[in-house]
């Protein structure tokens, strides 16, 4: 199940979201607030993985709000309507609806939120569970337990890893893709 939060004044809006959240059975929604200010009060206290978010607020507000819910990993979707048409949008990224979105379109962006929820889901499981990782280097795929990592240090697509055994792996794998995997007592430090 898919927390959601409406942020939005226009009325058209809130009754339009608000029909197409009630057709999808993976969301439910939170609340409903008129702010960006009340909602993010609102996230403060309770959890939420996806905000829909009125494209009658202001640009520079929204990208404030997106900060805040970049840092948490919630996904933020800019709702609007267009002479009776349904609008939909990711913000901060390539993907972009068609000014002519209908429930099927929604949809299929809900399902990619929905899966990239699920995604994120299962990597944290199963870094939490696991002790070691396994890189590729030099044409091999090599073990490393997680206890014998010193740290990583990013070089753009590439990564060296700092073992105990006082030597470095170099794998062509992002420094951010490794974040993703690893447990929380891995910290990023700049």
């Amino acid at each position: 199940m898919i927390r959601c939060l409406l942020v939005a004044k226009d009325q058209e809006v809130v009754s339009g979201v608000k029909n197409y959240i009630d057709e999808i059975s993976f969301l439910q929604l939170s609340n409903v607030c008129s702010t960006l200010e009340e909602a993010a009060s609102f996230i403060g206290k309770e959890p939420v993985e996806l905000v829909f978010c009125g494209e009658e607020l202001q640009q520079e507000d929204i990208d404030w709000f997106y900060k805040i819910l970049y840092d948490r990993q919630i996904f933020l979707l800019i709702a609007g309507c267009s002479k009776h048409q349904f609008v939909l949008r990711y913000h901060h990224s390539a993907e972009k609806a068609s000014p002519d979105t209908n429930f099927d379109k929604f949809l299929l962006s809900l399902n990619k939120v929905y899966t990239k929820l699920l995604v994120s889901e299962n990597l944290s499981n199963i870094s939490q569970q696991q002790k070691f990782i396994f890189v590729r280097t030099n044409h091999k795929l090599v073990k490393i337990n997680l206890d014998d990592i010193y740290f990583f240090e990013g070089l753009k697509d590439y990564t060296k890893i700092y073992t105990t055994d006082e030597k470095f792996l170099l794998t062509l794998r992002s420094l951010k893709s490794f974040e993703a995997i690893l447990p929380s007592s891995f910290i990023r430090v700049h």
